[in-house]
């Protein structure tokens, strides 16, 4: 598994339309998340899993992070981390 940390910078309107703006995805070794946490603005915390949720195959950070825009930020965490943040976020 890998754990990802991923934040959305966001243009005016996307913040104003409160989309999400901090991911946390557990990725299995076959690019598919398992898990994942959304952070919006307004404070709300949407948490998935694959039971729940079809994921789509994630793209690898160097793809994230290449984006000549750096709309996307991406960064790779512990699972501890990435545990941690989940059940902070069990709500």
């Amino acid at each position: 598994m890998k754990y990802y940390k991923i934040r959305w910078n966001r243009s005016v309107s996307e913040i104003q339309n409160n989309n999400p703006h901090l991911f946390y995805y557990e990725v299995g070794n076959d690019n598919y998340p398992s898990r994942s946490i959304e952070i919006f603005d307004d404070g709300k915390i949407v948490r998935r899993t694959s039971d729940d949720t079809e994921f789509g195959e994630m793209p690898n950070l160097a793809n994230i992070n290449g984006d000549l825009q750096k709309i996307f930020e991406g960064t790779e965490i512990t699972k501890e981390e990435y545990d941690s943040e989940w059940e902070n976020y069990d709500h």
